[in-house]
């Protein structure tokens, strides 16, 4: 009969305990794995990749007969780090400690120090408060509040729907209701005093550079809406230390800086590769591969990501995750390493070649779309069926094909070049048919060309001189638009510089509105 884990959590801190292996040795799961597997050790990895499927879907009598037959010590802590993810929440504070010090300095260890430091706080907080499901129900409703308001043109409704909530500071909802009440108050109700009021509590609340740079270029533009040109430079000079964002480099901008300058990306040395090759957590990558558990390896490299200590260790996950072959999880590890505050320009925003494309984007806006919609990885494909380097739809690419006169297939979409080749014409076209605007265009590929066009009606044509085209980003109703506009904007800058040997003007305000002049521009 299958154990679940649920009720059988306990056990799994058991299995933490001394290993006995064949060989009559013992092994503590916190002692150092350098050594590797007895010389007699003739566990397979397919016995491996059994146990950890058991583990993943929550089988823990499989999970522990599968761990029983392993000897190598980083197989068995792999199976135990498995387990310990698939229980997650459902494991006690006492367990989650005891999982904690088992697999210190493994994946997830920051994580579990989150989930200990949550059950502390919630022991501390007053049992009258509104429960997660209770919040995330008001959260989507004072959104929805907000947008049906906006379209109605009532801004102080819309105002008010996202104040006076009640969730916990750092928390998504948190942070997003104050971004939106701060937003709101400066440039719906013109009321700078309650702007910064938000946008100082954001500030407070958020710890990632995206966040502090948003919080940190509205408060800038509420000191200037205010009157108070100090302090209003004093925020944009906070805002671009995060030059990589959106915000940040429209604060950059702001602040007076009119370069990017990418710096060089830190180059390990042989001892530090070997040092890193060579640690437990890198050889578990690896025999993740070895196995083929992409589910697995994924998981493991981004919990590693998020607890990387510095640039040059950040840097050396993603070569090691490049040489296993997974492009776009080594992307999205330096993705989880910026949030930290890390930047790695050569290895965080990849170039790949450029097939010339007649009516092609813009090359520097064609690797912006690319970084967001596959992290350059050829072999990824969405729910919906979108294929390859820049996501396209069969049905779009076979239109797009005939464009540019290359032959379809149904497997062109997998040829990176072909792929990027289609894409760059698709994108090119989208931007013509909304008159140059790369926001618009974005926001397009992202949610399909019909939605950015019904956007305008409730949101203003960001290519119109009275509408800010920050605030159309603002006022999109799908996040993951709004993210996905952002993110392609600040990549476009970065990759300006970056196919201009690191050094490009500045022109993140300019590229909102007037992109065409942007690309005239000479890179010098």
């Amino acid at each position: 009969m299958q154990r679940s884990l649920t009720g059988g959590v306990a056990a799994i801190c058991l299995m933490l305990g001394p290993v006995a292996h064949p060989a009559g040795a013992t092994t503590l799961a916190t002692e150092s794995l350098a050594d590797g597997p007895p010389a007699d050790c003739g566990a397979s990895s397919a016995q491996l990749s059994s146990a950890l499927v058991a583990a993943r879907r929550g089988d823990l009598s499989a999970a522990q007969r599968g761990r029983a037959a392993l000897c190598d010590p980083i197989d068995i802590k792999l199976v135990d780090w498995a387990l310990a993810d698939a229980a997650g929440s459902k494991l006690s504070t006492d367990e989650l400690q005891a999982m904690q010090a088992a697999l210190r300095g493994w994946a997830g260890e920051r994580h579990r120090a989150g989930l200990l430091a949550a059950r502390t706080s919630a022991r501390l907080a007053d049992l009258d408060a509104p429960d997660d499901t209770e919040r995330t129900r008001d959260y989507r409703a004072r959104r929805q509040r907000m947008g049906l308001a906006l379209r109605g043109g009532d801004a102080r409704s819309a105002y008010a729907s996202v104040t006076g909530h009640a969730q916990r500071p750092g928390s998504v909802a948190y942070a997003e209701l104050e971004s939106f009440a701060g937003w709101l108050a400066l440039t719906k109700l013109r009321d700078a005093s309650a702007a910064e009021r938000h946008f100082g509590r954001l500030d407070t609340a958020v710890r990632t550079p995206v966040s502090k740079a948003r919080a940190a270029y509205w408060r800038g533009r509420a000191a200037e809406q205010a009157g108070d040109k100090i302090g209003a430079q004093l925020a944009y000079v906070r805002g671009a230390r995060y030059v990589t964002t959106f915000y940040g480099q429209l604060a950059a901008e702001k602040a007076g800086l009119a370069d990017l300058v990418l710096t060089p990306d830190p180059r390990p040395s042989v001892a530090e590769r070997l040092a890193f090759e060579n640690a437990a957590t890198t050889r578990a990558l690896s025999r993740l591969a070895v196995v083929g558990d992409r589910t697995l390896l994924r998981r493991f490299a981004l919990q590693q990501a998020d607890q990387v200590r510095g640039d040059m260790e950040l840097a050396l996950l993603v070569d090691a995750l490049k040489s296993l072959g997974e492009t776009e999880v080594s992307l999205l590890a330096y993705r989880r390493g910026a949030r930290l505050g890390y930047v790695l320009y050569e290895r965080g925003y990849p170039l790949a070649p450029l097939p010339a494309t007649p009516g092609g984007a813009e090359p520097a806006l064609v690797l912006a779309i690319t970084r967001q919609e596959s992290q350059f990885d050829p072999r990824v494909r969405s729910h919906a069926g979108a294929r390859g380097m820049m996501q396209i739809l069969p049905s779009t690419g076979r239109q797009v094909a005939r464009r540019v006169g290359l032959a379809w297939r149904d497997d062109l979409l997998w040829d990176a070049a072909a792929n990027m080749q289609l894409g760059s014409r698709y994108l090119g076209d989208l931007t013509e048919g909304f008159g140059g605007s790369y926001v618009l265009a974005a926001a397009g590929y992202n949610a399909g060309p019909g939605r950015p066009r019904a956007w305008v009606g409730v949101c203003g044509d960001p290519t119109s001189a009275p509408v800010d085209p920050i605030d159309f980003i603002e006022c999109i109703p799908f996040g993951e638009t709004r993210d996905y506009v952002m993110n392609v904007l600040s990549n476009y800058q970065v990759y300006r510089a970056r196919l201009n040997g690191g050094h490009a003007r500045l022109t993140a305000s300019e590229a909102l509105r007037t992109p065409g002049a942007a690309r005239a521009t000479e890179l010098d």
